[in-house]
């Protein structure tokens, strides 16, 4: 748990963007993030808020504090048409079984993150979303999700870190989105 938190958590998606910045030779970033993206973009901000001009954050995840309202894995539950419930409910046993999460490979980690995607869509078409009916997701994230939920915790609250953000915000957020 440890390497994959170091490797790919939360905290090292931080201090990645903070070694592009340097890598750039760029003093303040304007930062434009979208979902998790946003999210890891506001962390980035409250982290080294002297090098953040701004940032533009597209449905941002609702990740700030845990357990708590808007939680994208209950919001999809909720939309979905009864006759896609249970099946739901058996994914998610499976999806976050972190008991036995370090016995799957890379490509059934995808695998899993990928079966996620039916799910999404099919809220999102109970929410009024226009869903193209070729949308397919591949490749989608491997271990890296997993990772930022093993390095976020059973708790947290990072509503105190946003103090530290100093750079105007700009946040989008469609009305029809989950």
């Amino acid at each position: 748990m440890l390497n994959l938190d170091r490797a790919l958590g939360i905290g090292a998606q931080v201090a990645d963007v903070e070694r592009i910045r340097r890598i750039l030779g760029v003093d303040r970033l304007i930062l434009v993030g979208h979902s998790i993206g946003a999210f890891l973009a506001t962390l980035y901000a409250a982290e080294f808020p002297e090098h953040v001009r701004a940032l533009v954050l597209i449905a941002p995840a609702q990740l700030l504090v845990f357990p708590g309202e808007g939680n994208l894995l209950d919001e999809v539950g909720a939309l979905l048409p009864a006759e896609l419930k249970s099946d739901y409910a058996t994914f998610l046993k499976e999806y976050l079984d972190f008991k036995h999460l370090f016995s799957r490979s890379e490509g059934e980690m995808i695998g899993l993150n990928s079966r996620f995607t039916r799910f999404y869509l099919a809220a999102a078409k109970a929410k009024g979303m226009p869903v193209p009916s070729t949308l397919r997701f591949h490749g989608n994230g491997g271990w890296m999700v997993q990772a930022k939920y093993l390095s976020m915790g059973k708790k947290h609250d990072y509503r105190a870190a946003l103090q530290r953000v100093t750079a105007p915000a700009l946040i989008l957020h469609g009305g029809m989105d989950i």
